[in-house]
């Protein structure tokens, strides 16, 4: 993704960080990821306000990227003022795929990957990693993923397992570590596809069992060593069990020179005992703070698209949020987001786009009566994009983003740190030229 920066601090075992368009998004605030549609972003988690973990992505068998930014698209939600990311799996293989890699500081991976026809096409992936890292002490970091995915006709189904384990034998905490688990059973249906309509459902699954989703972390993390507490140390846990399912499901039709598409998407999260605990080489202390959440959401939406003239094109649409959280009681809040873009040429195989629209990301749900809910960011931006040559394509985008509140739940803290409205403005440009088929030069700038 142009103009995107991923970065990891404190060891590996967690999800990155993530840096777009004057934001550091941290573990993912508002920067929406989903893999072949199901959500990567989890609301109200231990670690952080949208962590978003990627680890058990598998690069060979990715089929394609595509990415937006911005909050113009009716049919993204929570976390996606900066953009969205959508990941998608191939369906079948090439040929099998057998792999062994070994580097510096201990890295090791194995990969082995293939697939069949019959029925459907099934596709199936392990992937296994481990990395000392470059510090006096070893890592010891593992990571063990699976992937299996059938798809037939209109239907495909994944089932896929990740496991994160990380032993931080620091010099000054040895008894750092880090663990997390995901499972995902997810099932995307398309029973109808005629020549002017389709109908999309996509379901997903997050339990304890394994042929459903279930995501649980336990991180022990030292930062300030001796500081805050000289005798035991400032060790302290991060710990949280999860259980979520949701649905997507959108009707997409054409009338004349418009497209249509109308939505309803859903989310429950049922979070077990997330907490933060004061600790001594892994044994708690005292609890910092320590409870259950059950956060639901659901939303609707409408989108067209309009085709005015050969040079003039539109995409409108409006978005409609609700969402319950409940901790120590009950709180609900709503919202609607409009979006507009308009599409003026080709000219010469340029063309010049206006982009506006609201869209939010939702506050930890612990974070108390004295946090609004969802936070309401506005947008606007306008752009160029152009194809001076076959092999050369160019964009350029000047940019504004208005956030009502940054407030932000620390979870190393278990506080709620109240910000500032903020507006944040910024200058984004990209050249790709293609020298030859298997030659590609790359340039982006942002400031």
């Amino acid at each position: 993704m142009p103009g995107v920066v991923v970065s990891q601090h404190s060891g590996e075992g967690k999800a990155n960080q993530y840096y777009m368009r004057g934001f550091n998004l941290d573990r993912g605030t508002d920067i929406t990821i989903t893999v072949a549609n199901v959500p990567v972003n989890m609301p109200s988690h231990a670690h952080g306000q949208g962590y978003a973990d990627a680890n058990f992505l598998i690069p060979e068998i990715i089929s394609g990227v595509q990415y937006r930014k911005g909050p113009y698209y009716a049919d993204e939600g929570d976390f996606s003022s900066a953009g969205a990311v959508n990941v998608n799996y191939l369906n079948l293989l090439d040929q099998p795929v057998a792999l062994v890699q070994a580097g510096m500081f201990g890295y090791q991976r194995a990969l082995v990957a293939a697939s069949r026809v019959g029925d459907g096409f099934l596709l199936f992936a392990l992937e296994g990693t481990r990395n000392e890292g470059p510090w006096e002490q070893s890592d010891d970091y593992r990571r063990l993923n699976a992937v299996l995915r059938y798809s037939a006709g209109r239907t495909a189904q994944r089932l896929q397992h990740h496991g994160n384990g990380l032993r931080r034998e620091l010099a000054l905490d040895r008894s750092d570590s880090a663990a997390c688990r995901r499972r995902r059973n997810d099932l995307a249906l398309r029973p109808h596809r005629l020549q002017r309509r389709r109908l999309d459902v996509a379901l997903f699954a997050l339990r304890r069992l394994a042929a459903q989703l279930y995501d649980a972390l336990d991180l022990f993390s030292n930062f300030t060593y001796f500081l805050d507490d000289p005798v035991n140390g400032d060790q302290f846990e991060h710990k949280e069990d999860r259980l979520a399912f949701g649905f997507d499901a959108s009707h997409r039709w054409l009338a004349g020179a418009a497209e249509n598409v109308i939505g309803i998407q859903g989310r429950r999260d049922d979070i077990d005992d997330i907490g933060l605990h004061h600790t001594v080489r892994r044994e708690r202390l005292s609890t910092i703070r320590q409870g259950d959440v059950l956060q639901t959401s659901v939303a609707a939406y409408a989108q067209n698209s309009m085709q005015w003239s050969s040079r003039a094109r539109t995409l409108s649409g409006v978005r409609f949020d609700r969402y319950s959280f409940d901790v120590d009681n009950t709180r609900t809040a709503s919202l609607v987001s409009p979006k507009l873009s308009v599409i003026l040429g080709p000219w010469r195989n340029s063309e010049l786009y206006l982009n506006a629209g609201g869209g939010f990301h939702s506050n930890d749900a612990r974070g108390g009566e004295e946090v609004t809910p969802l936070a309401r960011t506005k947008r606007a931006e306008i752009g160029m994009r152009s194809t001076l040559m076959p092999r050369l394509h160019l964009t350029a985008a000047l940019w504004g983003l208005h956030i009502a509140s940054e407030l932000v739940f620390v979870g190393d803290a278990g506080t709620t740190e109240a910000g500032r409205p903020s507006r944040r403005t910024g200058v984004e440009l990209n050249a790709s030229y293609g020298a030859r088929d298997w030659l590609l030069f790359d340039a982006q700038y942002a400031y």
